[in-house]
């Protein structure tokens, strides 16, 4: 018997929950989104010399050091709980996106409390088969982001911690590989 969608929110946006326990899809402005907690996923780790995990085991995010001209410098994230991975794949499922594939696409992001940054664009990867993720930051001011299929762009430095919430920017934008 296939899953029903429950509208559970009165708060602007509409939360999705799916009723056969396959993960939940957030609608925020139109677009489907999901949150990453702390308690989503066991380590998180620097992609590069630039990015310093906080928090024990590098869950509660990240500083970004250096703002490198190119995406690749970023944070790790491994160990994603079965609902997490449910979550994220339900909202890949939703706008067309392969979960199987740890391709990176920009995504709009809301910060944890403390963050330097409340608000931005990110590069985010996602493999739910091996329940990791990869995310790296955007400076909006450098536009070669905007350009699909290539890694062009420079990393945004900056506090970045958890909860995060991305919803996914449109026009969708493939920026290959996800680090």
């Amino acid at each position: 018997m296939p899953g029903q969608f429950i509208n559970t929110s009165n708060s602007g946006g509409i939360r999705l929950v799916n009723t056969n326990n396959q993960g939940s899809i957030a609608i925020r402005n139109g677009a489907p989104s999901f949150t990453i907690t702390s308690a989503d996923f066991t380590s998180g780790t620097p992609i590069y010399q630039g990015t310093i995990p906080q928090g024990t085991n590098g869950v509660d995010g990240f500083v970004n050091t250096i703002a490198q001209t190119w995406l690749y410098e970023g944070y790790y994230g491994q160990g994603l709980t079965p609902s997490a991975v449910n979550a994220i794949t339900a909202v890949y499922n939703t706008i067309g996106l392969n979960p199987n594939s740890s391709q990176g696409y920009v995504w709009n992001v809301t910060w944890g409390p403390g963050s330097s940054i409340t608000n931005g664009l990110v590069k985010f990867g996602f493999y739910g088969p091996g329940s990791y993720f990869d995310i790296q930051t955007i400076d909006p001011t450098d536009t070669n982001w905007q350009t699909n299929n290539t890694q062009n762009g420079t990393v945004l430095t900056g506090t970045f911690l958890f909860p995060a919430t991305f919803t996914i920017y449109l026009p969708l934008t493939d920026k290959n590989g996800w680090c």
